[in-house]
């Protein structure tokens, strides 16, 4: 009996130890279950953490796609206003270059020119000043011219008639 005694009470304190071993694997495997249903919740928190952020870094390439197309446009529309810059000032250089050159024309036409208003009005004066001494030395000249063709006249009709010249002269006949 004593065995049975022995045997019963080592059975109770094992069957105690197994109860006790039993509501421990319980409790662990609820305290398990606990840490995976939050190991759940936090894989789907990350799993929704890591949707947002692939979403916000898909956004972000987007946006940075966008910007960089909008910096190549700007771009390529500042090279063209610096050609066409480029083309103006090069246009207003010539245009000045070519300025210049006729306005140094007009200064050398102007010179000029006042140098034949010079000689014109030169001339002008000299020719009032001696206007009548001009006159009277061409009246002189225009005067022996018409002597000197009377004269040559009256020769040549003389030497044709071989005789005496008729009481008019051939002033009388030249008159006009």
């Amino acid at each position: 009996m004593q065995y049975l005694q022995l045997y019963s009470s080592k059975s109770e304190e094992t069957e105690s130890k197994l109860n006790q071993k039993i509501n421990q694997i319980e409790n662990n495997l609820t305290s398990l279950k606990e840490e995976i249903e939050r190991g759940k919740e936090s894989n789907l928190s990350l799993f929704v953490s890591s949707q947002i952020y692939e979403d916000f870094i898909s956004d972000m390439d987007l946006k940075e796609k966008n910007m960089n197309e909008a910096i190549d446009k700007f771009k390529t529309e500042q090279i063209e206003k610096i050609k066409t810059l480029e083309t103006s000032l090069s246009n207003l250089l010539t245009f000045r270059t070519n300025s210049e050159k006729n306005i140094n024309a007009l200064k050398e036409d102007i010179v000029s020119l006042d140098k034949k208003a010079l000689y014109a009005s030169t001339f002008n004066n000299y020719k009032r000043s001696h206007r009548s001494e001009f006159l009277t030395k061409v009246q002189t000249e225009e005067k022996q011219i018409k002597d000197e063709l009377i004269k040559f006249i009256e020769e040549k009709i003389k030497s044709i008639t071989k005789s005496e010249s008729p009481k008019f002269t051939v002033e009388e006949k030249v008159k006009v």
